[in-house]
């Protein structure tokens, strides 16, 4: 047999299903993904941002009443943007990348700020009519459990979602 005949005989014998690869490759993060966390910081900051600054301004109105919207309005721009954009910036990404990266886009971004409003406005709530100590529930921490519940909330919605659709 020549060169020619046997080399073609060998490669018709080894079929791609049998070639193993090296169990030493490691993953590394692409491109694509580090764009996708600086897209969900983005968003995470822009959503964060509004939310913070429409709590914050709720925080200093409700109590004054009309006397106190522009001046609410004026302090959640002044504090509630830039403290709401910083941590939606970073806990977007996390949770995104974490928890919801098999979650539909419209559930992973609705239902975590969903969450924030409403543990917010109940953080709200108590610190103005319950008047706890120093180290009761506030707006901020409400807000933080409410994104964690919304978080937990979209992932387990979409996993049942797919259940229900793949039956």
């Amino acid at each position: 047999m020549d060169g020619m005949r046997l080399r073609a005989k060998i490669s018709r014998s080894v079929r791609p299903s049998t070639i193993v690869e090296p169990a030493t490759t490691t993953r590394t993060r692409s491109p694509v993904e580090w764009r996708k966390v600086w897209r969900l910081a983005g968003i995470g900051a822009l959503i964060g941002g509004a939310l913070s600054a429409l709590l914050v301004a709720l925080w200093w109105a409700v109590p004054l009443g009309v006397a106190g919207v522009w001046p609410g309005v004026v302090l959640g721009v002044q504090v509630g943007v830039p403290v709401g954009a910083m941590t939606g910036a970073v806990l977007a990404p996390i949770a995104g990348l974490l928890l919801l990266r098999d979650v539909p886009l419209w559930l992973a971004l609705l239902s975590p700020a969903v969450g924030t409003v409403i543990g917010g406005s109940f953080g709200l709530l108590d610190s103005l009519w319950f008047a706890l100590d120093v180290m009761g529930p506030d707006p901020f921490r409400g807000a933080l459990g409410g994104f964690l519940i919304g978080v937990i909330a979209a992932r387990l919605g979409a996993s049942r979602t797919r259940r229900i659709v793949s039956k």
